[in-house]
């Protein structure tokens, strides 16, 4: 009786959370004034790991994956873009939120400590942060989302296939 009332608990409050990241995305959609050289949508299949590793152990959460990594192990963007979210959201932690133009957007959640500011521009590779456990993931490792116009896209996809 006590579990159960215990995993309804952790459920509205991991709903809760979403709904909160949902309507932030939403709001700096809605502020977007990105303009890419080139669409984000020609980087599928191509877009390196967030994490310096050649086959990284990957759980797949919630909306999104956790790449498993030790605690300040560096967090790299993805692609180009501008940081319009830096700061502590519950549920997530220490959350960057790239956006990289035509809605799309991909965020770095769990992290131990971030090294970009709202307002900032980066490029494909850069040091955006550092690996932690912040969130509410309940292991260590980057948590990573992508997001056109706020729906979650599987992001698994978007990376390009390593030789093993």
């Amino acid at each position: 009786s006590q579990e159960i009332e215990y995993n309804a608990e952790q459920m509205k409050s991991l709903e809760k959370n979403q709904a909160q990241l949902k309507q932030l995305i939403q709001t700096l959609l809605n502020e977007s004034q990105i303009h890419a050289n080139r669409p984000f949508t020609v980087m599928r299949k191509r877009l390196n790991y967030p994490i310096d590793a050649s086959h990284p152990q990957i759980v797949k959460s919630q909306n999104g994956i956790i790449f498993l990594s030790p605690v300040q192990a560096p967090v790299h963007a993805v692609s180009t873009g501008k940081v319009v979210f830096a700061d502590w959201l519950n549920g997530y932690g220490y959350l960057v939120i790239i956006d990289h133009g035509q809605g799309f957007m991909t965020l770095y959640g769990n992290n131990q400590q971030l090294l970009k500011h709202k307002g900032e521009f980066v490029h494909q590779g850069d040091v955006i942060a550092n690996v932690g456990k912040s969130g509410a993931f309940h292991q260590t490792g980057l948590y990573f989302e992508i997001r056109q116009k706020a729906r979650v896209v599987s992001a698994l996809s978007w990376f390009q296939k390593r030789a093993a």
